[in-house]
């Protein structure tokens, strides 16, 4: 569906676009991303005139960076933010300990993003003349915030709970005769409590104080409007000693008792649908509420953009609540799905789950050398499972490496080629040449591939480098134990969904 404009007078008209976004926050500009790219224009409206001067939520982690890499915007945010990976941990003035903490084996994003400082305000605005416009939609997603209006018409109950934890914060120059440049942790001063440090853009560092710092008798009596950076330099003081942090320049001074809130549902009549903090409110430790946010909008605008692509049908969306408001996991549901015939595997390799990363080699025409080497080139199972709104078919095949050749990797592209043509005349997508263009060829539909030895197999249609109906060969069958599978078997059939998650095995 595309957009239309109408117009009854020069300053009047009425907008038809497929989905309405409400409150124009970072998590609302990339709701936005997934339908555009699948040729269905979205229109966000927000209340405020001017951008808000704060820093608040800034860090990615790598979950979040691989949805927006699926989305393909990733490079725009790691060729500009920083990265954050350890926690340099003091006691006393004394380094005590670097812990890993964002780093990781299993992500190819083994670090934290701080976004801060990417978006641009257009400040001319003297002399504009705006119009007033209608907007009506097929769909409205609210992201209108915790006070959500959207929420609030809609009289959808939001029960919440003020906690006794206090976050205490300031963003300002900081002089210390400890690095700075990536997680501080202090602690064992002279009220023993600890500090957090980061560097959050360019010398510019974000300090946040544990809670109980201050008694509730306290902080009633502060005056949020009142606060000084001489009373966060006294705490600082308090909670480094003997390190010296001096504190200058502040551009935020905040503090706030921590208020948790969760929505009765997510979703109304299938045509609204509420999203980060609308739906719930957290602690800010740890950095999760945007990259909630942006998670609860992924698995939202991909099914959008296959039902106003008539891919779909309408109940697709009525998963969303149901996945986005349970655990980290998805259970099964009308999208995640086990062959009836099979027991359910381990918990680790079940439907809904995450699909895992690893090492592939491409094998050429050549097949492999008698060794098992490959002469093709390395890349990862994430690089093939590409592409907006894409569900992906993994098909592998487990054999001893050495019994590859030329002729039995002939015969394995073959049967892969075959099952290929069976799937895309049932599921052939049509949106797929509105993202990648003439990369795809004439052929439309799921991505799928094969590969032996221990092997997972991937075919990359959404990307002509890696190729289609290739086989990539996993040497050492470390991809299939990820997913499950020994590594002498039959093989299996993997469905990935277009947000990255397990929808289908058998095998």
């Amino acid at each position: 569906m595309s957009s239309t404009i109408t117009k009854s007078n020069p300053h009047t008209s009425t907008l038809i676009v497929p989905v309405l976004i409400s409150g124009a926050g970072p998590t609302s500009f990339f709701a936005a991303v997934l339908p555009t790219k699948l040729g269905h224009p979205c229109r966000i409206i927000e209340r405020h005139l001017e951008i808000s001067p704060l820093s608040k939520a800034l860090v990615i982690h790598a979950r979040t960076m691989e949805i927006v890499a699926m989305t393909g915007i990733l490079d725009r945010f790691t060729s500009q933010g920083a990265h954050l990976s350890d926690i340099y941990a003091y006691f006393g003035g004394e380094l005590i300990s670097v812990l890993p903490a964002l780093r990781g084996t299993e992500f190819e994003y083994s670090y934290g993003l701080i976004i801060l400082g990417m978006v641009e305000e257009n400040r001319d605005k003297k002399g504009k003349e705006y119009e007033v416009q209608t907007v009506r939609s097929q769909y409205l997603i609210a992201t209108d915030g915790g006070k959500s209006v959207v929420r609030h018409k809609l009289n959808i109950r939001s029960p919440d709970r003020t906690l006794d934890s206090y976050i205490i914060l300031v963003d300002c120059l900081a002089d210390s005769p400890i690095p700075l440049k990536n997680i501080i942790v202090e602690s064992a001063g002279d009220n023993h409590h600890a500090m957090a440090v980061f560097s959050i853009h360019g010398d510019v560092v974000r300090i946040t104080l544990d809670n109980d710092v201050l008694t509730p008798e306290e902080h009633a009596k502060l005056d949020s409007k009142k606060l000084t950076l001489e009373m966060y330099q006294k705490l600082v003081d308090e909670c480094a000693a003997p390190t010296k942090f001096q504190l200058r320049d502040p551009t935020w001074l905040t503090y706030n008792r921590v208020n948790e809130h969760l929505a009765e549902q997510f979703a109304f009549k299938n045509r609204i649908f509420l999203a980060g903090e609308v739906t719930y409110v957290h602690s800010p430790a740890g950095g999760q509420g945007m990259d909630t946010g942006l998670q609860d909008y992924y698995n939202l605008a991909w099914k959008l953009g296959l039902l106003l692509d008539d891919v779909a049908p309408e109940s697709i969306l009525e998963t969303y609540e149901v996945e986005r408001k349970v655990s980290i996991h998805y259970n099964e549901n009308a999208l995640n799905k086990r062959h009836k015939s099979q027991p359910a595997p381990d918990e680790a390799y079940t439907v809904g789950h995450r699909a895992r990363d690893g090492d592939l080699h491409v094998v050429k025409k050549g097949g492999l050398t008698e060794d098992g080497t490959e002469d093709g080139t390395k890349l990862r199972l994430q690089e093939l499972t590409v592409g907006p709104g894409i569900f992906h078919v993994l098909q592998t095949k487990v054999s001893a490496v050495k019994g590859i050749d030329t002729t039995r990797s002939k015969d394995l592209a073959e049967n892969v080629h075959k099952n290929l043509q069976g799937w895309r005349s049932k599921w052939a997508y049509k949106s797929l040449s509105k993202f990648f263009g003439n990369r795809i060829g004439s052929a439309g539909g799921p991505v799928a591939g094969a590969a032996e030895g221990g092997n997972v197999g991937i075919d990359a249609l959404a990307d002509r480098r890696a190729g289609n109906e290739k086989l990539y060969l996993d040497q050492q069958g470390a991809v299939h134990q990820k997913y499950g599978m020994a590594k002498h078997g039959a093989g299996a059939l993997i469905v990935v969904r277009p947000d990255g998650r397990l929808g289908y095995r058998v095998g």
